[in-house]
C-alpha cells in the first residue's frame, strides 16, 4: 500500500505485522518492521521478548546491566544511558544521518545532565499533578491554567469519560480474580490516539506513582474478550488481581511497536479495599484546583 509520495506499507492483517519503506534523494531506503502484535512484549533497550523485566536492560554485547534506580527523569538515569549506551567512536555508529548532519551533531556523550527546582509551587502542585513532571514544570514557570492544560491534553480522555474500565469491578478481598481491563477509545476525536495499535498494562504503587512490576499485559483491538469487535478501539486484556494490599494500575498507549511514555496519560485506578471488597476507582485530583 502506498502511503504517500515517498513510502510504502505492507501489512499482514491475520498477524498484524507490518514493514514500513520509506526512501529519499539523500539518505536511501529506510526500514521498519513493526512485530506482530499477538507475540509482541515490552522490551527495553536490547533486551529480550519474553516479559521478563529484569533482562530488558543489556549492553550491545548482550550483557545484561543493572536496572537503573531512580527511574528515567533523574540525573542517576541520564548518567546510566551516557555511561552504557552513548556512541562515542563514530565507526560504532549504525545510525544513517539526514543531509547536513552528522555523527557529531548527536554526540553530547559527556553533557551535564539539565536540572529544575521543584520546590517553588503552592501545597497545590502534588494534589494537582500527581507526579506528572510536565504538569509540575508548568504549574511554577507558567501557573495553574498552563498545567491544567498539560493535563488536559495528557489525560482527557480517561478523566472525562473513564474508558480504562474493569470486569468486575468488585472482587472479594484477598481472593484472586480474573479480572478484564478494557480501554474503550470508541469516538474519540484526538487524531493522536486514534494511531493506538495497543495499550501496555502496568501495575503501579499508588504512593508514589512508580511501576512495581513489568508489563502485566497487553490490551489489543482484537475482538476478543470484552473487545466484540476487531478494530473498533476497544482494547482489552485480563490480569489477575490478589487485592491483599493497596495498589494502581496505569495503562501506556503503543504507537508503531513503542510504548509511549511521553504522553504521560494519567490512567490511574486504585484498587482499594473497602468492607471486604475491592474496587477500582478513578482517581482524579482536579476537584481540588478550584478551591
Amino acid at each position: 500500500m502506498k502511503l504517500d509520495a515517498n513510502s510504502f506499507g505492507i501489512f499482514n492483517k491475520q498477524s498484524g505485522s507490518a514493514v514500513f519503506l520509506e526512501y529519499g534523494d539523500f539518505s536511501g531506503f529506510k526500514f521498519r518492521v513493526r512485530i506482530p502484535p499477538k507475540t509482541t512484549t515490552v522490551v527495553g533497550l536490547l533486551g529480550k521478548p519474553d516479559w521478563d523485566a529484569t533482562n530488558e536492560w543489556m549492553d550491545a554485547f548482550g550483557n545484561q546491566l543493572p536496572q537503573p534506580i531512580g527511574g528515567g527523569y533523574s540525573s542517576d538515569a541520564h548518567m546510566y544511558g551516557q555511561e552504557h549506551w552513548c556512541i562515542r567512536d563514530n565507526r560504532d555508529s549504525l545510525f544513517a544521518y539526514e543531509s547536513a548532519t552528522g555523527y557529531e551533531a548527536f554526540g553530547d556523550c559527556d553533557k551535564p545532565p539539565g536540572s529544575f527546582n521543584f520546590t517553588g509551587a503552592d501545597d497545590s502542585l502534588e494534589c494537582l499533578c500527581d507526579g506528572n513532571y510536565a504538569c509540575q514544570m508548568d504549574r511554577i514557570l507558567f501557573g495553574i491554567d498552563a498545567a491544567l492544560e498539560t493535563l488536559d491534553f495528557q489525560a482527557r480522555v480517561f478523566q472525562q469519560r473513564g474508558i480504562l474500565s474493569f470486569a468486575p469491578n468488585q472482587i472479594p478481598a484477598a481472593t484472586p480474580t480474573v479480572v478484564v481491563v478494557t480501554v474503550d477509545l470508541r469516538g474519540e476525536a484526538n487524531s493522536t490516539l486514534r494511531t493506538v495499535s495497543s495499550f501496555v498494562l502496568y501495575q503501579i504503587s499508588v504512593d508514589s506513582r512508580e511501576n512495581t512490576t513489568g508489563a502485566l499485559a497487553e490490551l489489543l483491538d482484537f475482538g476478543s474478550g470484552a473487545d466484540l469487535v476487531e478494530g473498533d478501539h476497544v482494547y482489552s486484556g485480563v490480569v489477575m488481581v490478589d487485592a491483599n494490599s493497596t495498589v494502581g494500575f496505569q495503562a501506556l498507549p503503543v504507537f508503531d511497536g513503542s510504548v509511549s511514555t511521553d504522553l504521560a496519560l494519567r490512567t490511574f485506578a486504585a484498587i482499594q479495599v473497602v468492607k471486604g471488597v475491592v474496587s477500582p476507582e478513578m482517581k482524579d485530583c482536579k476537584a481540588s484546583t478550584n478551591q
